[in-house]
């Protein structure tokens, strides 16, 4: 009996577990009823992509396969879920199983991605309006508001439209914004060339060649004249804007404008407002040799405004475009930057030589030099104690040719970067800076004729000569560098084998309180080498000179007139000659002989 019921009991058992469906039995027979994305609106930008995802329901049923279509796929591309907007517009994206589907409506848009202005960079008069235009790209973009604003809204406005205005002296960067990117101009609002008077008086424009000015009192209407003179009555506070005419006649004899104030007046806004009335517009460039040639000669009544500059902002120079502009400006306390980086012969020539009152000098940015560019540039600044800097890497015949002579005040040079002369190029820089204590350094190793001829006349509170390293001279190269430097105790070395002519001529004339003399050690002499090389040093007592050749008037003419009555001469040894006297071995000295 019992095991007929175990039996039974296995029988049931097993009937039980056949009969009842299992969890995967019972899912294979849940067939899905629907699909559904996870979004069925998307704003796609063109070029970028998203991912759609799908789910089928109820939640118990099985994975199906999907299947995925664009409705345009030009506009809109899809693979396995992933949408790509490729062209603006819009499309659907489908995903299918059997008969089930959804949909999502693709827009595809394109976005700003750059900003394009007209101009990058705007100098206006007070006063003056003009239009920033901006165009948005790409060209198809679907937003094309533009956003203006300004960073100064003091100096320059700007309006919905991107209509700006000059309102005050200074800078502003104006800003179209659209969407997510922006560009920038940089607009300078200026003045035009203005004069204030300080009390009564007349400013006079001589006008040789009938050129046509026009001029605005307190912003009144312009008055207009080509008179050959030109007299504007003032009282004290009027403000004088001065115009020329864009394309002013050209003045072949050499005649220049020239403008007096009979009495104070402050200078100050742009230049250029003489060659460009209406706006800056090209106002980095200076078109006409002599263009403001002795503009202010000798107008001593003219002075720096306590708030507004004088601004020159040509950056591109002519041939004596500014000689002699502010030359004989007593009242001015300061110079204008000069930002012009391309040169022109003579362009700076005594620009403000005789400026007695001149305190400050700007900046000089020009890398390449021109032919007498800085010539005189500062000669007479009896005032100026400290120079430019001077950017100069190549340099031209006569460039800086006694740029600050006379310069009494002057305490330091400038640093001197060149390492290739030309002719004349450093002659007479600093001649008579009776204030200047120490030398530039000198690198060059390359001369030329005449290089640094008199560079330090007459510095008589020189101590320190600098290093000479060139060992290949040239015509001329060191004549009178030193000349009466009386401060100087000790020279440079002079490494030189090979002399030219007139090379180291009058060199260290009346240098009274050096006491030894570099070493000489070249052979073979030149015509008036050493001429007048070691005249009136009455403290100098060693020499050693190697030369081998005779000395003679043509060659050492009075080079140890006037040195010490004692002293010590070492001469080669190897040589013949026995020259006594002011042309060769000082009388009273001992000799000595050495072979290098």
């Amino acid at each position: 009996m019992l095991g007929s019921r175990s039996v039974i009991l296995t029988f049931f058992v097993a009937l039980a577990s056949a009969c009842a469906p299992t969890e995967e039995r019972a899912k294979e027979e849940i067939e899905p009823t629907a699909i559904t994305l996870n979004n069925h609106e998307l704003t796609l930008a063109r070029g970028s992509s998203e991912t759609l995802t799908y789910s089928f329901f109820p939640e118990e049923s099985d994975e199906l396969p999907v299947s995925w279509h664009s409705s345009d796929t030009s506009i809109v591309k899809v693979a396995d879920g992933i949408v790509y907007g490729i062209n603006k517009g819009q499309a659907e994206v489908i995903v299918e199983s059997g008969e089930l589907s959804d949909g999502c409506v693709v827009t595809v848009v394109v976005n700003p991605s750059e900003i394009i202005l007209n101009t990058n960079s705007l100098a206006l008069y007070l006063g003056a309006t003009t239009t920033i235009e901006a165009t948005v790209l790409p060209l198809d973009v679907n937003e094309t508001t533009v956003v203006w604003t300004s960073s100064d809204s003091q100096v320059v406005s700007v309006d919905e439209s991107g209509v700006i205005r000059a309102l005050s002296d200074g800078k502003a960067m104006i800003t179209a914004t659209c969407g997510e990117v922006s560009s920038s101009c940089s607009v300078t609002a200026c003045s035009p060339l203005s004069l204030e008077a300080r009390e009564n008086g007349i400013i006079t424009i001589d006008n040789p060649i009938g050129r046509t000015y026009s001029y605005s009192i307190n912003g009144s209407k312009h008055t207009s004249s080509d008179n050959t003179l030109i007299e504007i009555e003032v009282v004290p506070g009027d403000v004088v804007a001065l115009f020329g005419s864009a394309n002013p006649p050209a003045a072949s004899d050499g005649r220049r404008t020239n403008i007096q104030c009979s009495s104070p007046c402050y200078i100050f806004g742009n230049v250029m407002s003489l060659y460009h009335p209406d706006n800056l517009t090209g106002a980095e460039e200076i078109y006409e040799p002599y263009a403001f040639y002795a503009l202010f000669k000798d107008n001593s009544n003219i002075y720096n405004h306590p708030e507004k500059d004088l601004v020159l902002s040509a950056i591109v120079m002519k041939s004596y475009c500014y000689a002699m502009m502010f030359y004989g400006c007593t009242g001015l306390t300061s110079a204008p930057e000069l930002p012009a980086t391309s040169l022109a012969d003579h362009c700076y020539l005594e620009m403000f030589g005789g400026c007695t009152a001149l305190e400050e000098a700007p900046e000089l940015p020009a890398v390449d030099l021109a032919e007498s560019c800085y010539s005189y540039m500062f000669s007479y600044c009896s005032a100026l104690k400290s120079p430019p800097a001077l950017h100069a890497v190549n340099l031209e015949k006569n460039c800086c040719f006694s740029m600050f002579q006379w310069c009494t005040s002057l305490s330091s040079a400038p640093v001197l970067k060149a390492t290739k002369m030309k002719q004349t190029c450093y002659e007479r820089m600093f001649y008579a800076c009776t204030s200047l204590t120490s030398a530039p350094e000198l690198p060059a190793t390359v001369l030329a004729q005449s290089c640094y001829n008199s560079m330090f006349y007459a510095c008589t509170s020189l101590k320190d000569a600098p290093a000479l390293p060139a060992t290949n001279l040239a015509p001329g190269c060191y004549a009178d560098m030193f000349a009466e430097c009386t401060g100087l105790t000790t020279a440079p070395a002079l490494p030189a084998t090979t002399l030219a002519k007139s090379c180291y001529a009058a060199m260290f004339r009346y240098c009274i309180n050096l006491t030894t003399a570099p070493v000489l050690p070249a052979k073979e002499l030149k015509p008036s080498c050493y001429y007048h090389m070691f005249r009136s040093c009455k403290r100098l007592n060693y020499i050693k000179a190697l030369f081998t050749s005779e000395p003679s008037f043509d060659t050492t003419g009075y080079w140890v007139e006037g040195v010490s009555s004692s002293g010590t001469f070492v001469m080669n040894k190897t040589a013949s000659w026995d020259v006594r006297g002011v042309h060769g071995i000082p009388v009273g000295w001992d000799v000595n002989t050495a072979y290098n």
